[in-house]
């Protein structure tokens, strides 16, 4: 059983990220614009701060890679024993090479924010400056490509193996992922930053996460997400089984009645729910987005 912080009352804090355009200058030329994302973010800060917390709402070019990260490691800074943290973003997701060897596939699973990739081992690594006992709560209505770019190494492309790889692939329109062919040119161009990254980002498990990190996605890695107006179709079924707080299950009946209702607008994607590192029954029990730290 966790404590409650000192103050004796649970702290809620959220961050709803939405990124309709990329900048071209990083992602070799490609804005891949989107429709939904803006508004996804809106409105799920709208229900993250009805619930009861203290939320940060970055959109397009205002959802870079250092304020993100700055907003993430002040909750984990602040946050104790019992508090809560929300983290949703709504975009496109990829892959990059994976630069320290923590991948079976030798892939890493992204974000795209506007300026860069964040990668999905920045995130880990963030999770460890949570305290003992914190909840985390993420959400990803993005692609996160999966087997969409098998490669033994990304800087071993040639010209002719990488037009051959772009071949293998149908890309899907409005998909809410990098286009093959962009994520392995925008690699390509800059690889000494997103190495750096790799090299300066600890593995998986040194040190652990003290946080229980619980996650609900969009779609499996091998699966596309789709984009949609007003809403993506995942954050669509998110808005429309939460009912306005009406939803009394837990968050296993959650994730279930959302993969449910996506699949009736995408048939191709398959919400996901993942708890990281730190079992907490009680937390998974619980009703989602509640701050009052379970008994």
């Amino acid at each position: 059983m966790f404590t409650a912080n000192i103050l004796g009352q649970n702290k809620g804090v959220g961050l709803s990220i939405g990124v309709n355009k990329l900048d071209p200058a990083h992602y070799s030329g490609w804005a891949g614009t989107l429709e939904a994302c803006e508004q996804d973010a809106k409105d799920m800060a709208a229900l993250i701060t009805k619930a009861g917390y203290s939320t940060k709402l970055l959109l397009n070019d205002g959802a870079k890679r250092d304020p993100v990260v700055a907003i993430i490691r002040k909750a984990a800074n602040e946050l104790v024993a019992g508090d809560m943290f929300v983290l949703y973003f709504s975009g496109h997701g990829s892959q990059t090479a994976d630069g320290n060897g923590d991948e079976d596939d030798r892939l890493d699973e992204t974000w795209c924010l506007h300026d860069g990739q964040l990668v999905d081992d920045e995130l880990y690594h963030l999770w460890r400056a949570f305290k003992k006992g914190v909840r985390i709560l993420v959400f990803s209505d993005s692609c996160h490509s999966g087997t969409m770019i098998k490669v033994d190494d990304f800087k071993a492309l040639t010209r002719d193996r990488r037009s051959s790889l772009e071949d293998a692939f149908s890309f899907l329109s409005g998909a809410k992922a990098l286009p093959p062919s962009k994520a392995v040119e925008t690699f390509m161009r800059h690889t000494n930053f997103y190495d750096t990254i790799q090299r300066e980002t600890p593995k998986e498990g040194s040190p652990g996460i003290q946080a229980t990190v619980q996650l609900i996605s969009a779609c499996k890695d091998s699966e596309e997400a789709s984009d949609g107006n007003p809403n993506s179709a995942f954050t669509a079924s998110v808005k429309r089984v939460w009912r306005d707080g009406e939803f009394s299950g837990d968050y296993r009946e959650f994730t279930e009645q959302v993969r449910s209702v996506a699949k009736r607008t995408n048939p191709r994607q398959t919400a996901e729910r993942l708890v990281l590192d730190v079992p907490n029954s009680p937390y998974e029990s619980q009703k989602p987005f509640t701050i009052k730290a379970p008994k």
